[in-house]
């Protein structure tokens, strides 16, 4: 897993072996994240989830990638009990191509097509993260499932795209994020494990909870 700490607004990472899953009463370094909000991108019903998970990711992070299959894994499971919302929080110092692979996924949330970018992000990780011009790998991608390709780069290039995605990215440094993928359970901080069958556990004992 990636471990980073905010040094004069960058981020340095190391690789770290997370414990188990295990659910987390009290952090003192970190605090709950920021309510979800309209302008969040989420997967599920806000209306109907009695569980909402929220996760800050870097799309070139290794270790997002493979949770990221248990975050598919969670919706398929858990349905409408379930609120996934993804903030963005690129590893910028060590990842050459982590702020514009959330740009490329941030514009096709523009077009109500985020997920499907979150997946061909992670399923090709290796052929665009060390590539000078992502754009041209990116619109190919966006062009798999016909975005507007005009709307899809002004949205790419947009300064309101890039303030978003710093937005998030100083709210989770901000609230002592040290590592990603990090996930919060209901406002809680929680660790991670590649072993689904723990991380259904803690959404199911949420449930049972609330």
């Amino acid at each position: 897993m990636l471990v980073f700490a905010a040094i004069s607004w960058g981020l340095i990472s190391i690789i770290n072996t997370k414990p188990p899953l295990k659910e987390t009463e009290t952090v003192p370094q970190i605090q709950a994240p920021a309510e979800v909000s309209e302008n969040d991108i989420t997967l599920g019903s806000i209306e109907k989830a009695k569980v909402t998970l929220i996760e800050y990711t870097d799309f070139q992070c290794p270790a997002c990638k493979v949770y990221a299959e248990n975050v598919k894994k969670l919706n398929k499971d858990f349905g409408d009990d379930l609120l996934i919302v993804h903030r963005f929080l690129p590893l910028i110092s060590i990842h050459k191509n982590a702020v514009t692979s959330a740009q490329a996924a941030y514009a096709a949330f523009k077009q109500n097509k985020f997920w499907k970018m979150d997946e061909l992000l992670y399923e090709n990780q290796d052929s665009w993260a060390n590539t000078d011009n992502p754009l041209l790998i990116f619109t190919d991608y966006a062009k798999k499932f016909n975005l507007n390709i005009d709307q899809f780069t002004n949205d790419y290039n947009a300064q309101s795209t890039k303030e978003f995605i710093d937005a998030q990215r100083n709210e989770g440094i901000s609230i002592g994020i040290t590592y990603t993928p990090s996930f919060f359970v209901n406002g809680k901080i929680v660790e991670v494990s590649p072993d689904y069958e723990t991380f259904k556990q803690i959404i199911e004992n949420a449930l049972n909870t609330d």
